[in-house]
């Protein structure tokens, strides 16, 4: 994946903020790439790279098991931002800008 125009290189730092599920839930795409393996295809809340993120099923069934369900039926499991773009104090190894959000997956 490439970093787009509109990415913004924030410093790295783990947060989640309240709005970042919000956000990329409203403008999400969910594509089942091979079997029950399942790619988000959304944008960081936090800097705003494009994002493919694997969903593989048996990561994301073991994180609904040991999650409760909510009102809906579904099932929150983590979401980071993976992107490759330059972030400062980015841990060596790692992707992204830092930011992560819950999922709901039903």
């Amino acid at each position: 994946m490439t970093t787009p125009t509109s990415h913004q290189p924030v410093p790295y730092q783990e947060i989640n903020e309240p709005y970042y599920a919000i956000e990329v839930a409203g403008s999400h795409t969910l594509e089942q790439a091979y079997g029950d393996d399942y790619v988000l295809i959304c944008t960081c809340p936090r800097c705003g790279a494009a994002l493919d993120v694997e969903l593989f099923e048996p990561v994301y069934r073991a994180a609904a098991a040991g999650a409760q369900a909510n009102a809906t039926g579904g099932h929150e499991i983590p979401v980071s931002c993976v992107c490759v773009g330059e972030h400062a104090d980015r841990p060596e190894g790692r992707t992204g800008c830092g930011a992560y959000w819950p999922m709901v997956l039903s």
